[in-house]
C-alpha cells in the first residue's frame, strides 16, 4: 500500500480536493447549526494533519520513500503549515479590520485557500511523475495480527470508561497484560512479524497514552490545566495575545493549533487535549523504528522503542504536556532527517528548517534542548569523521575487530558539515528572535536566568566532589544513581534492580560502540547526538539544579530518544561476555555467534529485563500490592489503575465541575479562594479574578475567604499536597490535623453543597 506522495498525481489532487471541498461543506453546516459527528471530527482531523503535508510533498518531489516517513513527514509539514500560518493570520487579519482571525471561517477560509494553492503549485511541479504499478496487497498473513492489535486498543479505551463508571480496572490489566503477550509474540517470531512492528508500536504507545487521557471526563494532570486556559483564551477572544508574559504563550502548538483542530473538528477543548495530542504523540514511537531499524535491525529496534515507550514518563507525565508532545514529534522528525541518506540536500535542508522551526515555537524547553544538540553536532562530527579520530577509534577497537567494513561508506553518505550548519544557525537565530518577540521575552530572560545560577553554583561548587554534589541532589537523581537502594522496601528494591539493569545496559552499550563497533551500523550524525544525550544526563548528575530545569524523568525521557538502542546493544554485549566466559570454563573454541534476527539474546533481554521492567512501570506491582503511599519514588503507579482508591493526579468529577460554576457566579473576587494541590486545577477552568491560595500545611492563619472542597476531599477528609522538590509525588494529610483549618471550618459558614463537593466561606 501506498502513500499518496506516490500516487498518480491527478488520483492524489482528487483526494485532497475533495477532503478540503467536504470540509467545507461541514463548516458551512456547523456554522448553521447543523452538527454532522464522527464525519466532522474524521474529515476535520485528515484535513488538518495530512493534506496540506501531502501536497508539498509531491510539490518537493518527495516520492518512493518508506512509508513511514510519508506519513511523519505529511503530518510534520501539514502541523507545521497551520500553526505557522494561523500565527501569521493572527497579526495580518486585525489589520484589515478582521478583529477575531483565530475563529471559524477565518481558519478555515486560510486553511482552504492554501490547499488550493498547493493544489495548483503540486501540479505545475509533479505531473511528471509516473506512478509505479500498484502491486497486490498481501494483507491476509498479518490480518491477526493487525486484529488483535486493533482489540488491546479498542479493550484499552472499553477498559478506561468501565474504569470511570465502575471503578473496576480488570480490563485495563488484562490489556497490559495483552501488550506483554505482544511483545513476547515479536520476539519469539510468533503472529507479530515485522511487517507489523510499527502498527504494533503505535498501538501499544497510543493504549498507553490513551489509557491515562480518557480516565476521567475532564482533563488529567498539571500543566494541561494552564495549556487550556491559554487555549480557551485565544479560541474565546478570536486572537492569541502573544504579548502576555508567560513561557506557554510562546507555544503555537496550543495557542494556534489547538484552536485549528477545534475548529476544524468541532470538538471541545478537552477532548482535543485527551484524545487529539496523544494521537500526535503515537507517532513518535513509529518515527524512532524508522530512525533505528537500518542501524540496529527490525527486532531489536521493536524492543529499544518498546522500552522507549516503557519508561513511565512516556505515558504520565508527558500525557499533561501538550506542547512538549508536538514538539517531540517535531524532534524525533528532525533526528530522521539527519540521519537518512536518500533525500536530496537541497530537500533535506528545507525539511530540517522547517521541523526545527517547529520545535522552538511548539515548546520553549525542547527548543533550547535541541540548540544544544543542533550545536554540538557539528563539532562532535567534525571530531568523529576526522582522520585522527578514525585512526584511533581503530586502535581502541582493533582488539575487537577493528572498524566496520562499511565505515568509509558511512562517512560518505553523511551530510556534509558545511550543509548541516546552515539549518543550525537558522535555527539559532530564529530561536532566539522568536523568544524575544513573544511572551514579553520571557524565555529568554528565564534562560538567562538558569545560566546565570548554573555558573554561580558551580562556582560555588568548585571544590567538592562528584559523591557530594550526587548525595545533595534531587530525589529522583538519588533513586538514578542507586543511593536510596537501601531506604525503600523490598518492593522498591526489585523496581531498581531492574531500572539499574537498563542503565547498566546502556551504559554497556555505548561502551561496545567504543572498543567493539566492528558489528554495528550507526550513523555518524546519530552517534553525535548520542554523545550529545550522554552529556546531557551527566550534566543532571554533576551540575548543581540542572535535573530540576525540567526535573530528572524528563531529561531522561528525552534522552532515551536517541540512547534506547543502547539498552539492546547492552544486551547483545551481555550475551557476548557470557558466552565467552562459557566457552572459556569449557574450554569450548566454538565460534561464538549473537547476530540474526533470532539472536537469544534478545529473548532473554525480553523475558528478563524489558517484561519484567513494563510489569513495573505499567504500574501493575502497584496496583497488586495495594500500595498506598506516593510521597516517594518507591514504585511506578499507574493512573488508571489506581486513581479509584488514590488522589493520585486529582482526577475532577461532575460534582466538583458544578460547585466551581456555582462558584464563579456568586464569588467576590477580593476573597482568595483555599484549595489543596489537586483542587486547584479548578482555578484554570474557571478564569476566577481572585488569587487561588493552598490550604495552611503548617497551622499559619487563614485569611478571610473561599474553601473549596472536592468530593474526594470530603469523602477522604483528607487534603493532597505535591511533596516538596518531587515531582509527581503527593502526601496525604487529614483535614483534621491541621488545626488552623479545623479551626476555620467550625467557624465558617456553608454556602453550597451538592452531597460531594461543598464550598465554605470564612467572614473574618
Amino acid at each position: 500500500m501506498r502513500w499518496p506522495n506516490d500516487w498518480n498525481l491527478r488520483n492524489c489532487l482528487l483526494l485532497c480536493g475533495g477532503i478540503t471541498l467536504v470540509q467545507i461543506i461541514l463548516t458551512v453546516l456547523a456554522g448553521a447549526g447543523i452538527e454532522v459527528p464522527v464525519l466532522h471530527q474524521i474529515v476535520g482531523f485528515v484535513f488538518v494533519t495530512f493534506v496540506p503535508g501531502i501536497l508539498m510533498l509531491r510539490i518537493l518531489k518527495i516520492h518512493s520513500i518508506n512509508k513511514i516517513e510519508s506519513i511523519a513527514y505529511s503530518v510534520g509539514l501539514s502541523l507545521a503549515l497551520v500553526m505557522f500560518s494561523g500565527a501569521a493570520i493572527n497579526f495580518i487579519f486585525p489589520l484589515f479590520k478582521i478583529s477575531q482571525p483565530i475563529s471559524q471561517w477565518p481558519i478555515a477560509i486560510t486553511l482552504a485557500a492554501e490547499t488550493a494553492i498547493l493544489i495548483a503549485a503540486a501540479w505545475a511541479r509533479d505531473k511528471d511523475f509516473e506512478s509505479p504499478p500498484i502491486t497486490k496487497l498481501k494483507l491476509l498473513p498479518n490480518i491477526n495480527a493487525v486484529l488483535f492489535l486493533v482489540i488491546i486498543l479498542l479493550l484499552i479505551i472499553f477498559g478506561v470508561q468501565i474504569s470511570n463508571m465502575t471503578g473496576s480496572n480488570l480490563i485495563l490489566i488484562l490489556s497490559l497484560l495483552a501488550i506483554i503477550a505482544v511483545v513476547c509474540l515479536a520476539v519469539f517470531n510468533r503472529s507479530i512479524t515485522p511487517g507489523v512492528y510499527p502498527l504494533a508500536l503505535f498501538i501499544i504507545g497510543l493504549g498507553l497514552l490513551y489509557q491515562t487521557t480518557l480516565t476521567s471526563q475532564y482533563l488529567v494532570g498539571s500543566d494541561i490545566y494552564t495549556e487550556y486556559r491559554f487555549y480557551s483564551n485565544a479560541l474565546t477572544n478570536g486572537l492569541w495575545d502573544c504579548t502576555t508574559p508567560h513561557p506557554i504563550n510562546s507555544c503555537i502548538s496550543i495557542l494556534i493549533l489547538g484552536p485549528a483542530y477545534s475548529l476544524m473538528m468541532g470538538i471541545d477543548g478537552i477532548w482535543l487535549f485527551k484524545a487529539v495530542y496523544p494521537l500526535l504523540f503515537a507517532l513518535v514511537p513509529l518515527i524512532l523504528f524508522r530512525i533505528f531499524r537500518p542501524q540496529i535491525g527490525p527486532k531489536a529496534s521493536f524492543l529499544a522503542v518498546f522500552f522507549f515507550i516503557s519508561m513511565p514518563t512516556f505515558s504520565l507525565e508527558i500525557t499533561s504536556l501538550c506542547r512538549q508532545q508536538v514538539a517531540e514529534l517535531f524532534l524525533a522528525l528532525t533526528i530522521l532527517l539527519l540521519v537518512e541518506n536518500k533525500l536530496p540536500t537541497v530537500k533535506k535542508l528545507f525539511l530540517l528548517i522547517i521541523f526545527s522551526f517547529s520545535i522552538a515555537v511548539s515548546h520553549y524547553s525542547l527548543g533550547f534542548i535541541t540548540i544544544a544538540y543542533l550545536v554540538l553536532a557539528i563539532p562532535l562530527l567534525a571530531i568523529i569523521r576526522s582522520k585522527f579520530f578514525i585512526n584511533m577509534w581503530g586502535k581502541i577497537s582493533s582488539r575487537n575487530g577493528g572498524l566496520p567494513d562499511n565505515i568509509g561508506q558511512t562517512l560518505k553518505n553523511s551530510m556534509p558539515l558545511k550543509f548541516l550548519a546552515i539549518p543550525v544557525v537558522l535555527y539559532v537565530a530564529f530561536l532566539l528572535s522568536w523568544y524575544s518577540l513573544v511572551g514579553s521575552g520571557i524565555n529568554l530572560i528565564f534562560i538567562s536566568s538558569v545560566l546565570n545560577f548554573q555558573v554561580n553554583a558551580i562556582g560555588d561548587a568548585i571544590g567538592t566532589t562528584t559523591t557530594m554534589q550526587a548525595v545533595n541532589s534531587p530525589g529522583l537523581i538519588k533513586t538514578a544513581l542507586g543511593l536510596d537502594f537501601f531506604d525503600v522496601t523490598w518492593q522498591g528494591k526489585l523496581f531498581r534492580i531492574f531500572q539499574y539493569l537498563t542503565q547498566l545496559l546502556i551504559v554497556l552499550g555505548c561502551f561496545r560502540l567504543l572498543i567493539s563497533p566492528r558489528k554495528l551500523h550507526l550513523n555518524m550524525t546519530y552517534i553525535a547526538l548520542c554523545v550529545t544525550s550522554v552529556g546531557l544526563l551527566m550534566a543532571c548528575i554533576l551540575f548543581p539544579g540542572f535535573a530540576g530545569i525540567l526535573n530528572a524523568t524528563r531529561w531522561y525521557h528525552i534522552t532515551l530518544i536517541t540512547l534506547s538502542p543502547f539498552c539492546v546493544i547492552g544486551a547483545e554485549t551481555a550475551w557476548t561476555l557470557f558466552l565467552t566466559a562459557r566457552s572459556r570454563i569449557l574450554h569450548n573454541k566454538d565460534a561464538i555467534e549473537t547476530n540474526g534476527p533470532d539472536a537469544k539474546y534478545l529473548i532473554y533481554l525480553t523475558l528478563l529485563v524489558l517484561v519484567p521492567y513494563f510489569i513495573f512501570t505499567s504500574g501493575l506491582v502497584f496496583e497488586y500490592s495495594e500500595h498506598k503511599d506516593i510521597s516517594s519514588a518507591e514504585t511506578p503507579y499507574s493512573i488508571a489503575l489506581s486513581s479509584y482508591r488514590l488522589d493520585i493526579t486529582g482526577l475532577l468529577v461532575h460534582k466538583d465541575a458544578n460547585a466551581a460554576s456555582w462558584l464563579l457566579e456568586k464569588y467576590d473576587p477580593a476573597y482568595p479562594i483555599y484549595t489543596d494541590s489537586h483542587s486547584n486545577k479548578i482555578a484554570s477552568l474557571y478564569a476566577y479574578d481572585s488569587p487561588i491560595y493552598a490550604y495552611p500545611r503548617n497551622g499559619e492563619k487563614m485569611k478571610p475567604g473561599y474553601l473549596f472542597f472536592t468530593k474526594r476531599n470530603n469523602e477522604r477528609k483528607e487534603l493532597t499536597f505535591a511533596s516538596q522538590g518531587k515531582p509527581g509525588l503527593r502526601e496525604y494529610i487529614s483535614i483534621w490535623s491541621i488545626p488552623s483549618l479545623k479551626e476555620c471550618i467550625f467557624n465558617c459558614n456553608r454556602i453550597y453543597e451538592n452531597n460531594g463537593a461543598e464550598i465554605l466561606f470564612k467572614q473574618r
